[in-house]
C-alpha cells in the first residue's frame, strides 16, 4: 500500500464515525469549546508578561531606577502582536 493511503485503523475509525447532522453539530460544539479555551489560554499567556512588565515599571520609585530596568522590553513584547 502507498504511504499516503489511510491505514486500516483510520479506515475503521472513518466507518465507525457518525456523520449525521446532529452528531456533527455536537462534535463542532465540543471542539469549538476546546479551541476557544486554547485561544483564551494563549491570549492570557501573551498578555501576562506585559502586565508583569507594567507592574514592575510602576514599582520604580524614580527615574534613576530606570537604569536598572530594560526600557526596550515593552516594545519587544508588543512587537509580535
Amino acid at each position: 500500500m502507498p504511504t499516503w493511503f489511510p491505514s486500516l485503523e483510520e479506515l475503521l475509525e472513518y466507518e465507525a464515525t457518525d456523520f449525521s447532522p446532529a452528531a456533527q453539530r455536537e462534535r463542532f460544539r465540543r471542539e469549538s469549546g476546546d479551541a476557544a479555551a486554547a485561544l483564551r489560554g494563549a491570549g492570557a499567556g501573551a498578555v501576562r508578561p506585559l502586565r508583569e512588565l507594567a507592574r514592575d515599571v510602576r514599582g520604580l520609585e524614580s527615574a534613576l531606577h530606570v537604569e536598572e530596568f530594560h526600557v526596550g522590553m515593552p516594545f519587544h513584547y508588543a512587537g509580535p502582536c
